[in-house]
């Protein structure tokens, strides 16, 4: 066998390991996921393929390998990393974007298109109260988000940190110099304001 046909083979054995893996832990693929934001819109991301994500990718030469190249991956064939299944990933395709998501991070998605509708149709259904609340006396905590009557809101003055375009006379030209900002925001409690303040303050 020459270099480079020691290497494919290696390479090869290498890939099957994973396949079996891959094949062993993750054998019904889902074909869909779905994710629904806040304001219940779905997105549907649709599974590709699935794949094995190595902690190692090797690589020859364009024409052939070299001895130092076939050493290598050999090597690597005769002494396997362990496989883990948080290195199985599911790569998918939405409208606009593609990505991929571990094995192991599935769980975040929504697997039913049927629960995905479930799903949106109630959080529509809050955006919705939530927006008649706003339109009457309630207000959104700056913090935590939270809708909360506005008879019960608190209001607090943020200093925060930012810049602001100066003239400099020595210059003569606007420049950016540093300032501190006071901003009147409302929260539904002492502590979201707090938070807030430290948040500004980090």
């Amino acid at each position: 066998m020459t270099l480079t046909e020691k290497w494919d083979y290696f390479k090869s054995q290498i890939e099957a390991r994973e396949t079996e893996f891959v094949q062993i832990h993750c054998p019904n693929p889902p074909k869909e996921l779905f994710e629904v934001s806040p304001n219940g819109h779905i997105r549907v991301l649709t599974i590709e393929r699935v794949g094995y994500y190595p902690k190692k990718y090797f690589t020859r030469n364009q024409k052939r390998a070299s001895t130092a190249q076939v050493l290598e991956i050999q090597y690597a064939y005769n002494n396997p990393e362990e496989l883990d299944q948080s290195r199985i990933y599911l790569y998918w395709r939405s409208d606009n974007s593609s990505s991929a998501v571990k094995l192991t991070e599935i769980g975040k998605y929504i697997q039913s298109h049927e629960e995905a509708i479930v799903k949106s149709t109630q959080l529509k259904e809050k955006v919705k109260k939530e927006e008649d609340l706003l339109a009457n006396g309630h207000i959104r905590c700056c913090y935590c988000k939270r809708v909360t009557p506005e008879t019960t809101a608190i209001s607090a003055n943020i200093i925060g940190r930012d810049r602001k375009q100066v003239y400099d006379t020595w210059k003569k030209r606007f420049v950016s110099k540093a300032c501190v900002t006071q901003t009147l925001m409302k929260f539904c409690s002492n502590t979201c304001a707090a938070n807030e303040q430290m948040s500004r303050e980090g």
